[in-house]
């Protein structure tokens, strides 16, 4: 599969999951905007990118402000003409019983893991129907099928 002339934008892309999907996107040959919330992890995420021989832009942003994810997607269009693929990969991982967790920490895997990824999405779509469409992805773990046991 080629992505060549393809530019893609991953949430989450400092580490993990995240930074794999960079990656592989660069290596099919797409042109990627590296999202994550700090700084931590990106630039060893755009080496990977370069090393596949795409090109690649780091763009620090919190999914859960609206502004942070249109930021992603004007990244997008400014460095590289427009957006094609949208990977909603950011999440965070509370690890602890239910029953324990903090209604504030409710609030906040559901604003990042579940209201992050649909904003990521409600932003990227003018911006992939401009290109003539394109792909949104939602990305989600093993414990969507499996949890931690306390």
């Amino acid at each position: 599969m080629t992505l060549s002339g393809k530019v893609a934008a991953v949430t989450g892309a400092g580490s993990g999951i995240g930074r794999g999907f960079a990656a592989a996107l660069a290596a099919a040959g797409a042109r990627v905007v590296a999202n994550d919330v700090t700084e931590d992890g990106l630039d060893e995420t755009l080496d990977l990118v370069h090393a596949a021989g795409s090109e690649g832009v780091a763009s620090v942003g919190d999914v859960r402000e609206r502004s942070d994810v249109q930021r992603i997607v004007d990244e997008a269009a400014s460095q590289f003409g427009g957006l094609d693929i949208m990977v909603a990969n950011a999440a965070v991982g509370l690890y602890a019983d239910l029953e324990d967790m903090a209604e504030e920490d409710i609030d906040r895997v559901l604003d990042v893991d579940l209201k992050g990824a649909l904003t990521c999405a409600q932003l990227a779509i003018p911006a992939l129907r401009a290109r003539g469409g394109g792909s949104i992805v939602f990305v989600s773990s093993v414990q969507a099928y499996e949890t931690l046991r306390g």
